[in-house]
């Protein structure tokens, strides 16, 4: 796929010996000569893969900008690669892809010198690897030291989520299960224990804003290894959540100068164009999906080992500034699942977003970019033109949901049988409006919070000694009496007669005219309902009554489905609703 013209990217699956499947990305130079090492990139296993993903994709690329062929990947039991994190072998999976990645470089693109980039707990997956197989230099970019840290700093998650799993079953982590089997397996690595072989130079950038060590460069500067060390601020821009999240443009600058100063040797770029672009799963099929559109796009087309074209398509679209594989792989394990009933599916990149975007500007990763309905119906559009599928069904989780309600107002007649928004935080995303907390969706977070408060003597006491906490709440109590106004307003018009349409009322009419349904799945801690109910409550009853829109509430969810019994139950009732159309 190409996205620049100095870079040439190409999404594949690596191939494992025992069965493994890694979804990985090629980041090559457009010239004739490159680098002789190659820089194999080792991101963050747990929820700092999903914040990270921006950055390394940005670094990838800056790296090939540079003459340095580089390989990202997604761990095996997260993004698009095989395998469970539940799977008890899966710390070895981890390290067998580490030992493909290596063989990759030396039997596809005839570079035999690697340097291993890693990042926070990369760091352990790359000592790990590096005690057993020579390397030639390393890069610890945030590095956790031991790996203990990194599980206390999981169960820390779980602790403020509210989340309360038996420890001997294993730890949520946000939505990326740690179980007994691999949590032993990590609390077993130190980094400062590491006795690397044939290792010469080593770059480690550590966080500024922590009290400076030397521990790790002291430790490998004992075996003879050339270390350079910076405190460089940045760790806690790039670790926010996507739609948020900031490149540390200088922490990046301050690796490819290293990389620049330290490998200065060139070799002849052996040009691989051709991959395996598809992976084979026992009842699916998956590959690489480019979507040559005016803006082009990337995704991951998902379909039975025997598509059924009869059956409807769905398309996923991003849920907020995450890429095509969902908060905690929600969007792959939906496609997976619904192959294994026949059902084939398409995960999208937006594209400003995920493995579609460009650039790194503030703009770039906006969620409800003006572009986003058009790229959909434009998706749309080249499906039914390159593939067999005329019947499509849209969903997306948060602003997913936007987009795809969106979109079935912005164009019609393209085949869209039915919109399934999960967690909407808006339906009129406005410029200006957050990207976190949407006008449309804050008067009912608010609403929720100060019901849910309003026994509390303790509440109450810290309203009135916080003056700022006190002005919001009378804030909101203007808008609450704007809004009762307006209803009552509404309702006596009613009683004579006089039928008064909400946008959204108006909107949901207009697509129930066009023979699409509609369903909505809610995490139980979400504002969805109440914002549905408040802006088309009358309108929502009728549909509801006629068959013609679904509403769920998932017990325990929350915004990105954080508990794995949330996800299971969010997933069976997706599956649910395709089984119609068998």
């Amino acid at each position: 796929m190409a996205i620049r013209s100095d870079i040439h990217r190409q999404a594949f699956w690596l191939q494992g010996t025992a069965g493994e499947q890694c979804f990985a990305w090629l980041h090559q130079p457009r010239r004739s000569t490159i680098k002789r090492v190659g820089i194999l990139i080792v991101g963050p296993v747990g929820p700092e893969y999903m914040h990270s993903h921006r950055s390394i994709r940005y670094l990838a690329d800056e790296l090939a900008a540079q003459g340095f062929v580089s390989l990202r990947y997604d761990p095996l039991g997260m993004g698009n690669s095989s395998h469970d994190l539940a799977d008890d072998a899966i710390a070895d999976g981890w390290q067998e892809t580490l030992v493909a990645a290596k063989r990759f470089f030396q039997d596809a693109l005839n570079i035999t010198d690697i340097i291993i980039l890693s990042l926070r707990s990369g760091a352990l997956l790359a000592s790990e690897f590096m005690a057993a197989h020579p390397v030639k230099g390393a890069v610890f970019w945030y590095p956790y030291l031991k790996g203990s840290a990194f599980v206390r700093d999981l169960q820390i998650i779980d602790s403020m989520l509210h989340m309360q799993t038996v420890a001997a079953e294993y730890i949520e982590a946000g939505g990326y299960p740690l179980y007994p089997a691999t949590q032993a397996r990590l609390e077993a690595i130190d980094v400062l224990a590491l006795q690397a072989k044939g290792l010469q130079q080593v770059l480690i950038i550590n966080n500024a804003a922590q009290p400076p060590t030397k521990k790790l460069q002291q430790a490998l500067a004992a075996q003879g290894v050339v270390v350079t060390q910076q405190n460089l601020s940045g760790l806690e821009r790039m670790m926010k959540q996507s739609e948020i999240t900031q490149v540390p443009e200088d922490n990046i600058a301050a690796i490819l100068a290293w990389l620049q100063t330290t490998f200065v040797e060139e070799q002849e770029h052996v040009i691989f164009d051709h991959a395996g672009s598809e992976i084979a799963g026992q009842n699916f099929c998956e590959r690489a999906l480019s979507i040559n559109t005016e803006r082009p796009m990337f995704g991951v087309m998902t379909e039975p080992t025997t598509p059924d074209y009869t059956k409807p398509l769905l398309l996923f679209i991003n849920g907020g500034s995450g890429h095509h594989v969902g908060p905690n792989r929600l969007y792959v394990d939906i496609c997976r699942r619904l192959a294994s009933d026949g059902f084939s599916s398409v995960r999208l990149d937006l594209s400003n977003l995920g493995d579609s975007a460009q650039d790194i500007t503030p703009d770039s990763h906006n969620p409800y970019a003006l572009t986003a309905a058009e790229d959909v119906t434009s998706t749309l559009a080249f499906l039914r033109e390159s593939t067999n599928y005329h019947n499509v069904v849209l969903s997306g989780l948060c602003s997913g949901a936007h987009n795809s309600f969106q979109a079935v107002l912005h164009r019609q007649s393209l085949g869209v049988r039915e919109i399934i928004l999960i967690n909407p935080l808006a339906f009129y995303w406005k410029q200006g409006d957050s990207l976190l907390a949407p006008e449309d969706s804050q008067h009912e977070a608010d609403a929720a919070h100060y019901s849910g408060n309003v026994r509390s003597l303790r509440k109450w006491i810290s309203l009135f000694t916080n003056p700022q906490k006190l002005r919001n709440a009378f804030s909101f109590g203007v808008r609450l009496v704007q809004k009762k106004s307006h209803k009552l307003g509404k309702r006596l018009a009613g009683a004579v007669g006089v039928v008064q349409h909400s946008q959204l009322e108006k909107d949901l009419l207009l697509i129930n005219q066009q023979g699409i349904k509609v369903t909505v799945l809610i995490g139980e801690t979400e504002p969805g309902y109440r914002l549905l109910m408040a802006q088309a409550g009358n309108t929502v009853k009728q549909l509801v009554a006629k068959g013609e829109m679904h509403i769920a509430i998932i017990k325990d969810g929350d915004h990105t489905f954080s508990s794995r019994a949330s996800r299971c139950y969010l997933i069976d009732l997706f599956v649910k609703q395709f089984t119609r159309y068998t």
